[in-house]
């Protein structure tokens, strides 16, 4: 599979979840990628404190796979957008 950042500057990206912390994206950006979906998994602030909600991680997937994504991710998660 492509490096999601082989895909291009033109590739939109969409989000499609907010994970608490790092090992909750690594699972879910895990899950994604084994069905096939390329996946970007961002942290969302810059505090280095291991229980600052700044640490949350958002997980995005590439416009028009937003739909497969989140049918997937509701399965595993709370996913409510």
């Amino acid at each position: 599979m492509k490096h999601p950042e082989s895909y291009g500057a033109k590739m939109k990206w969409e989000k499609v979840a907010v994970a608490p912390n790092e090992v909750v994206a690594g699972l879910l950006e895990t899950a994604l990628k084994r069905s096939g979906i390329p996946v970007l998994n961002k942290k969302t602030g810059l505090d280095d404190f291991p229980l600052s909600p700044a640490n949350q991680r958002a997980i995005y997937v590439p416009q028009g796979m937003k739909e497969v994504a989140l049918e997937l991710l509701r399965d595993l998660w709370d996913i409510e957008r």
